[in-house]
């Protein structure tokens, strides 16, 4: 139980570093935590006329520890790697080969447009990451440890996509959305918001 909540801790203060760098005011969190992340940038009108990754760049909580030798880690360095290398390994998601944004919700509709703005050849490779880890969970198998996904080529491949995404929804709705499309915060959720009228209203080309 103490695990499933300091795991959904953890996701949580990640994904709000993740979504919005101002979410913690500036001194409260040392920089090695906060994300590699940029704010919003302008979006291109034409697909294709920028680099997502180079617009919209996020690095894995992980991935500055395999860069840099344990022995150069301050003691709150050395605390943080412990706590995010073990809320990693408690997902297992590696041991089937997979990634981490192979596991993100597919049936949300960010996700879903991001999938489809993705180059042919890393849909690909993802879908038979997603086949290949199905058919060794219905056989009740895992990799070989040595095939396992390391946290070096565990990389933030879809999630530039969702903020691509996300940033032309929030222009979309500026443009197009008026006052009485939205409801009183206490009569709508989270969910009523991003499926209900508002979100229909959204016109992604």
């Amino acid at each position: 139980m103490l695990r499933g909540l300091a795991a959904t801790g953890y996701r949580f203060v990640n994904e709000m570093l993740v979504l919005n760098k101002n979410f913690f005011p500036k001194g409260i969190l040392p920089a090695s935590v906060v994300p590699d992340v940029v704010d919003t940038v302008a979006v291109a009108d034409k697909r294709g006329e920028f680099n997502v990754y180079e617009a919209f760049p996020i690095q894995n909580p992980w991935t500055k520890y395999t860069e840099i030798p344990y022995t150069d880690l301050s003691m709150w360095e050395k605390a943080d790697r412990f706590v995010t290398l073990a809320y990693r390994s408690s997902m297992r998601y590696q041991t089937f080969g997979l990634l981490y944004d192979d596991i993100l919700n597919d049936e949300d509709p960010m996700i879903i447009e991001a999938l489809n703005r993705l180059p042919e050849e890393v849909r690909r490779a993802r879908e038979k990451r997603l086949a290949r880890a199905f058919d060794l969970s219905v056989n009740q198998k895992r990799l070989p440890r040595e095939q396992w996904t390391k946290p070096e080529d565990d990389v933030a491949y879809l999630r530039p996509y969702v903020l691509w995404v996300r940033s032309e929804m929030e222009e979309l709705d500026s443009e197009n959305l008026k006052r009485e499309d939205f409801l009183p915060f206490f009569r709508v959720s989270p969910e009523d918001y991003e499926t209900g009228k508002a979100f229909k209203q959204r016109y992604i080309d």
